[in-house]
């Protein structure tokens, strides 16, 4: 009914800079890419300052995608470099 886990999957995208405002356009250029690819745009969540909102004197923003395939949502699609993606975030 929510379509969260184990009904689908989930793929967190984190973007990491000494600037905020640098991490955060790379979340907000992603998630621009990601909503053309999903089913509902409200399966794109975020972008959204991590828990930690910093480590290691870097920014964190991340992003979440639901979707039932993650190999077909990152299947050609040109991620950032130094963003890091984790699929089923625990």
């Amino acid at each position: 009914m929510l379509n969260l886990p184990p009904v689908t999957r989930l793929a967190r995208f984190e973007a990491s800079d000494e600037d905020s405002a640098k991490a955060r356009l790379q979340c907000e250029t992603l998630a621009r890419q990601l909503r053309t690819r999903v089913d509902e745009p409200t399966d794109v969540i975020g972008p959204a300052q991590a828990y930690f909102t910093r480590r290691s004197r870097k920014y964190r923003w991340q992003l979440l995608v639901r979707t039932p395939s993650p190999r077909k949502l990152l299947d050609g699609l040109d991620v950032p470099r130094g963003v890091v993606v984790d699929i089923d975030p625990i």
